[in-house]
């Protein structure tokens, strides 16, 4: 094999090893729809429960999207369009022309939190958010109880304007964009950073909405946790006599002037007070 040969063949694989890496921190498809399809019920109103369910291609073979149903009008998520962002947990957002925005963010013990919002002209909350805690079923059980939706719902207004505590960032997937944004191009990353603020309106006991600068827009929900959990969430902090949460942030910058500085992070935090 000549010198020449065998140079394009190591440069060929530390390519393909260099895409295999990258590849590899992306959120994966299958894994969003392991953590995402099933039933999810609210408490006491059959109209905020959904049932997600995969869409395969009209052809046959891969799954092309997922499609919610219940509680309204339905909505259908396709893999390919870059409004549409997933993540491995089962979280997912999309946003439309006209300034509507659907976050819907995973916690653990099959939780999660559905908003729905609009983001007016002036760049502000346009009318009150729809909001859903639900909890993944099978589909012929019944739904969370009143007692097991409080356990976990954070119902009393935060002082200030914001949620605070000792904060421990666990997890974190962030990506910055492509030029123009492509969602299937974006660089990610799992490194850990300073905790994203939970501040801006808290549209229910459990969830804030904060608009920032650059097209910013953070959507947090919280939930308690119990004791037994705390080993599970991180574990650690001051002894026992404290509340512990979990927060899931999701951080997305528009910059429509340069879709380049375009991203999205995802955080998962505990939060012991």
């Amino acid at each position: 094999m000549s010198t020449a040969v065998r140079v394009t063949l190591k440069r060929l694989f530390l390519f393909l090893l260099l895409v295999s890496t990258i590849d590899g921190l992306a959120p994966n498809f299958d894994t969003f729809c392991q953590n995402a399809v099933g039933h999810w019920a609210s408490a006491g109103s059959s109209s905020s429960s959904a049932t997600v369910s995969e869409v395969m291609r009209s052809c046959g073979g891969a799954v092309q999207g997922v499609r919610e149903t219940g509680g309204g009008a339905g909505v259908y998520l396709n893999r390919a369009d870059d409004n549409f962002a997933y993540f491995d947990d089962g979280s997912f957002t999309t946003t439309s022309d006209d300034g509507s925005i659907t976050v819907c963010l995973a916690h653990s013990r099959d939780w999660r939190r559905r908003l729905d919002f609009k983001v007016g002209p002036d760049f502000t909350l346009a009318g009150a958010p729809t909001i859903a805690l639900q909890r993944r079923v099978p589909t012929d059980s019944p739904a969370p109880t009143v007692d097991e939706m409080d356990e976990v719902e954070v119902e009393v207004a935060e002082r200030g304007g914001c949620f605070d505590g000792d904060v421990e960032v666990l997890e974190q997937i962030s990506g910055k964009g492509a030029r123009p944004w492509v969602f299937m191009r974006v660089k990610w990353t799992t490194q850990l950073s300073d905790p994203i603020a939970i501040r801006g309106e808290q549209v229910h006991g459990g969830c804030y909405v904060g608009l920032g600068d650059g097209g910013r827009v953070d959507v947090t929900s919280i939930i308690k946790l119990s004791d037994e959990a705390n080993g599970l969430h991180g574990g650690g902090g001051a002894g026992g006599g404290g509340e512990v949460f979990e927060a899931r942030v999701l951080r997305r910058e528009v910059h429509a002037a340069d879709a380049s500085l375009a991203g999205l992070c995802l955080q998962r935090q505990v939060i012991r007070r």
